[in-house]
């Protein structure tokens, strides 16, 4: 059930009059994303090879990564491919071709060698780089809108409860009604229509802060860091990265057995959703993805400090230490060096 004006919001409604216009027959494509070959292996749609399902080894498996949304592969159960460098959570491998969202009016297909474009690279809700696999919007006459979603933000449901809220957050389709929102992680406004929000209270989150890991495995810590809230505590916390302060009222890392705090930039850098290897397009000219795993980090052309993330840029044969260093540098200045 909707009332007319939501049901017609531009968000949902692709301004089609269907009234005395024949069903659609059903789509006939197989949307699943692989099939069964064998015990504990599939055939997956994009890729050529096998793939099998293991289990997490804290040793063999500690630096893979999932291909659909760049994260660690964790202790779950994945998908790893039997003859080259390709992975997967099993989640991740779950993920439909095709399916509808609430957060636009057209479906969404499964696009799994997206074109990273300097200027179309961030996801449309949380705004965040990545080189995972993205969610498209299928129409390609009937929308102008370049919409699209990460894998972490397309697994946010619709019904989404939230561990720092004690109701049940929606996804928002409109504009917020009741001016500026801030989200209690970030402490910035949320992103125009593009957020989740309480029906109960003034409540709302922003993708960017509702898709950080309640728990993630850090590499110098036996134990997984759980994600803390904020606290009302007398004493300062200091972050076991960077070895400066954490202000207690903020959203941090935490391990209670070793009494490990760390801030969420140093847990997560800038480029945590940026696999190396993979390349960008600035223009016509491509922007290499190196890993930072050389005795000597490089030096951002931008900054000037050493690149501290597992991953840095080399565009024009200049390196940078992350994607606000090259979107601030002033790129047409040197282009044609």
């Amino acid at each position: 059930v909707a009332h007319s004006k939501c049901a017609t919001h531009r968000n949902v409604w692709d301004g089609r009059e269907l009234e005395w216009e024949l069903e659609e027959p059903e789509e006939s494509e197989d949307i699943a994303p692989f099939k069964k070959v064998g015990d504990n292996l599939i055939k997956y749609f994009c890729h050529e090879h096998h793939l099998k399902l293991e289990k997490y080894d804290s040793v063999r498996d500690a630096k893979k990564q999932s291909q659909s949304c760049i994260l660690r592969i964790d202790s779950n159960d994945f998908y790893n491919c039997i003859q080259c460098e390709f992975f997967l959570h099993e989640v991740c491998a779950g993920l439909p071709q095709k399916l509808a969202h609430a957060l636009h009016k057209h479906p969404l297909v499964l696009d799994p060698s997206p074109i990273f474009d300097y200027n179309s690279t961030s996801c449309s809700t949380c705004a965040r780089e990545s080189t995972g696999f993205r969610y498209k919007c299928s129409s390609k006459t009937d929308c102008d809108d370049d919409f699209q979603l990460d894998v972490r933000c397309i697994l946010v449901p619709e019904l989404f409860t939230h561990k720092n809220h004690e109701h049940p957050l929606f996804i928002s389709t409109s504009y917020s009604r009741k001016g500026i929102i801030y989200c209690p992680g970030c402490k910035d406004s949320v992103r125009s229509e593009y957020y989740l929000q309480c029906t109960t209270c003034s409540f709302a989150m922003c993708y960017r802060c509702a898709t950080i890991p309640y728990e993630l495995y850090y590499k110098y810590d036996a134990h997984p860091l759980s994600l803390c809230y904020g606290e009302d505590a007398e004493k300062p916390y200091w972050c076991e990265v960077c070895e400066k302060e954490v202000i207690p009222r903020e959203w941090f890392y935490s391990c209670n057995k070793c009494c490990i705090t760390v801030h969420l930039e140093c847990i997560f850098g800038s480029s945590i959703y940026v696999k190396s290897g993979d390349t960008f397009y600035f223009g016509s000219e491509s922007m290499k993805i190196l890993g930072n795993n050389s005795h000597t980090r490089p030096i951002c052309y931008k900054c000037d400090h050493r690149c501290p993330d597992s991953i840095y840029y080399k565009l024009f044969e200049k390196d940078f230490c992350s994607w606000f260093c090259i979107s601030t540098s002033g790129m047409d200045s040197f282009e044609t060096e």
